[in-house]
């Protein structure tokens, strides 16, 4: 299963790492988000709202 967390135009709307110079090495990346209830319907294309 795939739950989308963001939806935007482009990764500078949603993106979940910034680098303003450096280097950034991601080894591993785990999120969790609890909701009350179903999920509701992702078309993956129009906004979901889970309030």
């Amino acid at each position: 299963m795939r739950v989308r967390i963001a939806t935007g135009i482009d990764a500078s709307d949603t993106a979940f790492v910034d680098n303003h110079g450096g280097e950034v090495f991601v080894n591993s990346l785990w999120v969790t988000a609890l909701i009350d209830g179903f999920l509701p319907f992702d078309n993956g294309v129009d906004q979901v709202s889970i309030v």
